[in-house]
């Protein structure tokens, strides 16, 4: 027997449907403008951070969140696939924000040099 017909037999568990997160009063909402990565042999630590917009080498970190290898791959695929719709519906999003903006923009935040 072929190897596609051996396949072709096995019955495949249905997906587990994607749990809706519900909020609780000890939700925390923050904003993050800087990540920084690291990992171990069994997990990824993604530190969310606050950049200092006037010592950009500067960042203040407001959460580590620690998640498996697994969901750490799972992110990557949700968060490309998000990314790729809003890009066809909006435009290409920019990864560094001075890129995105205006002269006049540039002139008023006192950014040197030219897009």
């Amino acid at each position: 027997m072929s190897e596609d017909k051996a396949t072709a037999n096995v019955i495949q568990p249905e997906p587990e449907p994607e749990p809706e997160p519900t909020p609780t009063p000890q939700t925390v909402h923050l904003y993050a403008n800087y990540t920084a990565l690291t990992a171990s042999p069994e997990e990824f630590i993604l530190r969310f951070c606050l950049r200092d917009f006037n010592d950009p080498s500067k960042a203040t970190e407001l959460a580590r969140v620690f998640v498996s290898l697994g969901h750490a791959k799972r992110l990557v695929i949700a968060l490309a696939r998000s990314i790729k719709s809003y890009e066809e519906l909006f435009g290409e999003i920019t990864a560094d924000p001075l890129q995105r903006l205006t002269p006049e923009g540039r002139t008023r935040l006192g950014v040197k040099g030219s897009k």
